[in-house]
């Protein structure tokens, strides 16, 4: 978890192509106080994440664009955002389970949604 200081100071990025998903990490990210911002492909987090610096970037595998392992290895050459946390997201079965973190893509949506 993030310290007090970090949720200040930098936000969560969350990189996936599936709107839900976007929606439904940000709105529990943001309700724990954590100031959040999305991307919607591969390409535009990577600039949005040379753009804000985010303290984590939560990154699907599966995106338009340029893949979540192609993100990371860019973030990890940039010597900016070299040592920013990445938590890679599939709901992939084919991705070892000690690897990856499964998407909430069984959670349902909170009753305030329409």
């Amino acid at each position: 978890m993030l310290d007090r200081t970090a949720r200040d100071q930098a936000p969560i990025l969350i990189v996936d192509d599936e709107p839900y998903i976007l929606r439904l990490l940000a709105h529990y990210l943001t309700r724990a106080g954590y100031r959040v911002e999305t991307a919607g492909d591969g390409v535009a987090g990577l600039a949005r994440a040379r753009e804000l610096r985010p303290a984590l970037v939560l990154l699907d595998y599966h995106l338009p664009r340029m893949d979540g392992l192609a993100v990371c290895a860019e973030l990890r050459g940039d010597p900016d955002l070299s040592r920013t946390h990445v938590i890679l997201m599939s709901a992939s079965e084919m991705a070892p389970e000690s690897a990856w973190v499964p998407r909430p893509v069984a959670i349902p949506r909170p009753r305030a949604w329409k």
